[in-house]
């Protein structure tokens, strides 16, 4: 269809208008602290993540070990370190893009947004922002 938006124009779009209405926002954590919480939290999640990390983020796997064992190297620019963290909260929390609203009491939240234009992929999606367990990942008692 001529008419509809692939996934990445979608986000896109998205995208700028969260600039636009200056609602978009950014992670409050380092890279280095996020794979740590990743890791410890939701590893399951996180391993998965990582299967890809070398084809999108040269050297990742080798990056995010050095992080898990406590060393922090200076070699990564701010717009590495900003992909590390945005495809990271992408395959572990399918998350696109990170805003602030406020709520009714006026008080800023941060939320995180999904955006997608794929109709099969929607359950599967809900289901990982819901923490739904995966198939490796066992329903706790």
């Amino acid at each position: 269809m001529a008419d509809r938006l692939s996934g990445t124009e979608v986000e896109e779009w998205f995208r700028k208008f969260a600039r636009e209405t200056s609602i978009i926002s950014n992670l409050d954590c380092s890279p280095e602290i996020l794979v740590r919480i990743l890791n410890k939290e939701v590893k399951d999640r996180f391993d998965d993540a990582l299967v890809f990390v070398d084809a999108r983020i040269p050297n990742g796997t080798t990056w995010i070990n050095e992080i898990l064992n406590g060393r922090i190297t200076g070699d990564y620019s701010d717009s590495e370190r900003k992909f590390l963290s945005d495809y990271l909260l992408d395959k572990v929390f399918a998350t696109d893009v990170l805003i602030d609203i406020k709520d009714n009491q006026g008080i800023i939240q941060k939320l995180a947004v999904d955006v997608t234009a794929n109709t099969p992929k929607e359950t599967r999606k809900l289901d990982k922002i819901q923490g739904k367990p995966n198939k490796k990942m066992p329903m706790p008692d």
